[in-house]
């Protein structure tokens, strides 16, 4: 080693160099945090997430939630981030388990749940939550289902279907993920509806977070009696993804409908027109 004033060098042999790179530490500047002297190294908890954005859907992993029953699971998270309340739409794989939900604030409640539970086996439930959704494949099994869910939905007295939250429907939402916004679910099911009853005349898709009313204009091919349409709650903006600028006149989509009553109210493009509520609600 050698040194002056101004400087000091180190000089390390061959077999301390790897070592020394591998515990080089980065100089910290004036308000860096001092370092955890109570460090012992090894995972010893979570590690800081970066806040959850905001999304229509999350996916929420259990990191060997296999072992548990799905119910155990279920209950022991809803008791934890209670009053929060949640609709899984649940899966396991060999090892994990997984499921999914649609709200921001209870997403982050799980998301805080990580390694706060201690099982009764003494493990820490690990509780991962990110913005996504299952990828699914639609089969004879699924339309049957499907089917199944909609004749306890159709009103013949009025010709009416209520599909409002369709993919919380009890029938179907422990197996599959039925949400109408995917275009190809929305097609599968319309398409189902439009074999069995043609001359449809009242149809309700609130609550379904749907975001282009532009897919709808299926619904001037299958439907030519359709008089009511309600399409509230969902989350129809002035924007596109583009972010091509879109007003109510969007709604030409659909205008060839006979329609007699066509309900917007609780949809983000119907802030813009608070003060002519007539124009958009009926």
């Amino acid at each position: 080693m050698t040194s002056n004033n101004n400087s000091r060098q180190v000089i390390m042999n061959s077999n301390n160099r790897e070592r020394g790179e591998r515990w080089r530490t980065v100089p910290r500047g004036r308000n860096s945090p001092m370092p955890n002297r109570n460090f012992k190294g090894g995972q010893s908890g979570p590690r800081r997430l970066p806040p959850l954005r905001e999304s229509n859907w999350y996916r929420v992993s259990i990191p060997y939630g296999q072992k548990y029953e799905r119910d155990f699971i279920i209950n022991t998270l809803l008791n934890y981030i209670a009053p929060n309340v949640f609709v899984p739409i649940y899966k396991t794989s060999a090892i994990d388990a997984s499921f999914y939900i649609d709200d921001y604030k209870t997403a982050i409640a799980l998301q805080n749940c990580d390694y706060k539970i201690t099982m009764s086996d003494g493990f820490k439930l690990q509780v991962k939550v990110k913005p996504g959704f299952p990828i699914y494949d639609i089969d004879d099994k699924l339309k049957e289902r499907l089917k199944q869910a909609m004749v306890k939905r159709y009103v013949q007295d009025t010709n009416a279907l209520n599909l409002s939250k369709f993919y919380l429907d009890p029938d179907l939402c422990s197996d599959y993920f039925c949400v109408l916004f995917h275009p190809v679910m929305m097609k599968t099911v319309l398409d189902i509806v439009a074999e069995h009853i043609p001359n449809l005349e009242a149809l309700n898709l609130e609550g379904n977070k749907l975001q282009n009313i532009e897919r709808l204009s299926i619904l001037t091919k299958k439907f030519s009696k359709l008089k009511i349409l309600y399409i509230g709650d969902n989350k129809v903006s002035l924007f596109q993804q583009e972010n091509i600028k879109l007003d109510i006149h969007q709604l030409d989509a659909i205008k060839d409908l006979k329609l007699e009553e066509l309900k917007l109210t609780g949809n983000p493009v119907c802030n813009k027109y608070k003060s002519r509520q007539n124009d958009y609600v009926r």
